[in-house]
């Protein structure tokens, strides 16, 4: 049975399965999303904290980077920030303020406005927040940031846009950064931001087409538009997975792969229960990547294997085979060996 990625053979080393796959060396930081016009941006910095496989921003940098770059805030003000929790309680203590947008470990404020957060899971989320401003508001306040407690929250990311109104724009950076990240968005109260967006207003995860693989997203590739090249990255939620090109590097390290301009490979889990019976595989054992769907979009790359750490099965043994499959066709990889 074909597939459309060729497959050859598979090496299941304790918690490591790869799969063959048919230069880029650095990134340009232009536009999250691809939207233009951020005013703010801190992508990467040297805190020991990890949210995927990229290291969180230094506060102390952010800081004096928003000291000098922030402009006034406008009327339609987005912010988009990327946050892992270090506490296990919230008490109601404050993270930091940008302007009139005041961070708490159990709520977010803007202006006279209330938004409730909830951290108890420990997992890491993406914060979206648009603002609409009086003209006499964003003629006489100059936003500043002010850091109170750095140790409540590592920060991945932060974007800020003094002037966004455009929604769908909004919706590309929200995905990009869902993606970049691993923080899966499928879950989400309003169903027209669970999909996944490319700069170029399609989609690598669609919820009409892949709902049944809603559980996590995650995605390795490269857009230069939107300062992405991901040749590995591991999971912020649930249990542990790491995909990786070619070789397999510790975390906050990319392989430096070859990758074609805006080639992705996108790689979404369904809850386990659904649908077993169609996977046979599953029958005799645990097949560690069967409830993974994959997903090529305009892959181009020189990269010869798709590495694959994972947690092995909670019981059972490991099944003399596995299967890849594009929710439609499946191919057979026999196992060669495993410790």
């Amino acid at each position: 049975m074909r597939c459309s990625i060729h497959v050859q053979r598979v090496l299941v080393l304790s918690a490591i399965v790869f799969f063959p796959i048919a230069h880029c060396l650095g990134q340009v930081q232009i536009a999250p999303g691809g939207i233009r016009g951020a005013s703010l941006w801190s992508a990467n910095g040297d805190s020991s904290d990890f949210v995927a496989n990229y290291r969180s921003i230094n506060l102390l940098d952010l800081k004096g980077q928003a000291d000098t770059s922030i402009p006034p805030m406008q009327g339609a003000t987005t912010v988009f920030l990327v946050l892992k929790p270090n506490f296990t309680t919230a008490t109601g203590a404050q993270f930091f303020e940008l302007g009139d947008i005041v961070l708490y470990d159990n709520q977010l404020t803007h202006g006279s406005s209330n938004t409730p957060l909830d951290f108890s899971d420990g997992e890491p989320k993406i914060l979206t927040l648009s603002m609409q401003r009086s003209p006499r508001y964003k003629t006489s306040q100059v936003p500043t940031f002010h850091l109170v407690d750095s140790s409540l929250f590592s920060v991945a990311e932060l974007i800020y846009y003094p002037l966004l109104r455009d929604r769908e724009a909004v919706k590309r950076v929200n995905s990009y950064l869902a993606l970049k990240y691993s923080v899966p968005i499928t879950g989400v109260t309003d169903p027209s931001w669970r999909d996944y967006w490319s700069q170029d207003q399609a989609k690598y995860w669609d919820f009409s087409i892949d709902h049944i693989y809603d559980t996590r997203v995650m995605g390795l590739g490269k857009s230069m538009d939107e300062d992405f090249y991901q040749t590995q990255t591991q999971s912020s939620t649930s249990s542990f997975i790491r995909w990786s090109l070619d070789t397999l590097k510790s975390q906050g390290a990319m392989p430096k792969i070859n990758v074609g301009e805006d080639a992705f490979l996108v790689v979404c889990e369904r809850v386990p229960s659904e649908l077993a019976p169609q996977l046979l595989c599953l029958r005799d054992g645990a097949n560690p990547l069967g409830n993974w769907k994959l997903k090529p979009q305009n892959w181009k790359s020189k990269a010869t294997y798709l590495y694959v750490s994972l947690q092995g099965p909670s019981k059972g043994g490991m099944v003399d085979s596995v299967f890849m499959t594009d929710g439609a066709n499946y191919t057979y990889v026999p196992l060669m060996s495993f410790v």
